[in-house]
């Protein structure tokens, strides 16, 4: 099965060198966890490897997001140049106030507008911040098809989810971020793969999201 590198620092090792490829993953935790510094490292290093990536920000504008990685050492801007990396803003969705440049239009369903973004962009690596603003009341059933709609476009995707809108059951790999004593990560499932059960420690550092590689076992 071929491998998708995360690019965080010490997680690939635990999952067999990576998210299997056209997989949908989902990054769930509570807010202050640093699940957007995760999925911005994760694109911004997809980009790096050649892989256009579409970043699809419902929380921050694409210029905020800019800013953001930029103070984890991430400068977008270049890659963006290069056309290996779009910021779509989505904030609209929760904002109503639309963008101008790569967004959502008015009346636009986000979904459609995503999935069009990803065809035209011919994207291979898809990052969605966040599912909430998606998650209606059938919750399982709208996932399903968001994944199966990616899946048939070829996309390796990591969607960041609030657990209370976590369809853990209806997602290939699920990354759980948990901060009780202290901020942990444990690997809850992976596609067709051996993986560490434990809980792991990590931190946020000048130089993004890293994880505690020591002591870990399949």
């Amino acid at each position: 099965m071929k491998r998708v590198p995360t690019g965080v620092l010490g997680l690939d090792e635990l999952m067999g060198g990576g998210l299997p490829e056209n997989s949908v993953t989902l990054l769930v935790g509570a807010t202050g966890t640093g699940k957007t510094v995760f999925a911005t490292q994760f694109a911004f290093e997809g980009a790096l490897r050649g892989e256009k990536t579409i970043f699809a920000g419902f929380n921050e504008s694409a210029q905020e997001l800019r800013e953001s990685a930029n103070s984890f050492g991430f400068n977008p801007t270049p890659l963006e140049k290069k056309g290996k990396l779009l910021l779509f803003d989505c904030s609209a969705a929760r904002a109503g106030a639309y963008p101008e440049g790569k967004g959502l239009k008015p009346h636009e369903e986000a979904e459609s507008a995503i999935m069009r973004e990803c065809t035209a962009f011919k994207a291979r690596q898809l990052v969605i911040d966040s599912f909430t603003p998606l998650a209606g009341e059938r919750l399982r059933e709208q996932f399903h098809s968001l994944s199966r709609r990616m899946k048939l476009a070829d996309l390796t995707v990591l969607v960041v989810a609030e657990p209370d809108c976590a369809p853990v059951h209806e997602a290939d790999n699920v990354i759980f971020l948990g901060c009780e004593d202290k901020p942990c990560l444990r690997i809850l499932k992976l596609r067709g793969s051996l993986h560490s059960t434990r809980r792991h420690p990590y931190a946020i550092t000048s130089s993004g999201f890293a994880v505690q590689r020591a002591d870990f076992q399949f």
